[in-house]
């Protein structure tokens, strides 16, 4: 749910990233911008979804990558339009790379949780969706634009850290079998 919730709080607040990212004038609209998300989520979500089959928890650390990757990029101002789109790209790249291999993930819980079965990846994608975008307006409002890929990397790196922790900890989300 972090790690989705990471990817929200800046794509949520896409407009005024692009602007705080490209300075004055920049050639990279929100349109452009969202297309560029788009392509990276499609990317993500075949490159992982291929992974994720063989190898469901190295997919979603690959996943998590890019997007740490992405938003590290959106803290370089001026980077320029280029630099946004591929950061965009690479936070989509992990949205939708993330989803196959939390599928896979929650397909492994459901001896232990059989209820969860249609609730649980669409629920944690949502409140994902719902925590980032709250956390971004938070930031957004108190801080500005350039706070944003910070609290993406904040929420992102609690996330994968949670997820280590409890892959070493037990069985759920543990190493792949």
């Amino acid at each position: 749910m972090l790690v989705a919730a990471s990817g929200f709080a800046v794509v949520t607040y896409v407009a005024p990233v692009i602007g705080w990212v490209q300075g004055g004038g920049g050639l990279l609209t929100t349109a452009w911008a969202m297309l560029a998300f788009g392509i990276g989520m499609n990317l993500g979500n075949l490159g992982a979804g291929w992974l994720a089959d063989r190898a469901a928890v190295a997919a979603f650390w690959v996943a998590g990558g890019a997007g740490a990757v992405g938003a590290c990029l959106l803290l370089v101002p001026g980077i320029g339009w280029a630099g946004a789109a591929a950061g965009l790209l690479l936070i989509g790249a992990m949205l939708g790379g993330g989803s196959p291999a939390g599928q896979v993930l929650f397909l492994r819980e459901l001896r232990r949780f059989p209820r969860l079965a249609s609730s649980m990846p669409s629920g944690t994608a949502n409140l994902g969706s719902f925590v980032g975008s709250l956390a971004g307006a938070g930031l957004l409002a108190g801080v500005g634009p350039g706070a944003l890929p910070y609290g993406a990397l904040g929420l992102l790196g609690i996330g994968l850290l949670l997820f280590a922790v409890r892959g070493i900890r037990g069985p759920f989300f543990g190493a792949d079998r």
